[in-house]
């Protein structure tokens, strides 16, 4: 059986061959940067704010749980739930 009808099959395989001889190299003495932007700086200041701000603070808990524990904390029932209210 003979096909006919290809074309050329050395026609297709040169672009291949021609790409693979194109230098990727970098020039000498190039190197690759990084600049960032000044909002990712920006962005970057606030992330590290936030980290090393606690998620709990420990010391505002602690005064309210001895005082409860001691007796001392009373509140009505009304301020609580406008204190809720009023947070959010």
């Amino acid at each position: 059986m003979k096909i006919t009808g290809i074309g050329n099959v050395q026609g297709v395989m040169r672009p291949t061959e021609i790409a693979a001889k194109v230098r990727t190299e970098k020039p000498r003495g190039a190197v690759d940067a990084y600049e960032p932007t000044v909002l990712a700086g920006e962005f970057n200041l606030a992330r590290r704010a936030i980290l090393a701000t606690p998620d709990i603070r420990t010391d505002r808990v602690d005064d309210v749980a001895g005082r409860i524990i001691a007796g001392d904390y009373n509140i009505s029932a009304a301020d609580l739930a406008t204190r809720i209210m009023n947070q959010g």
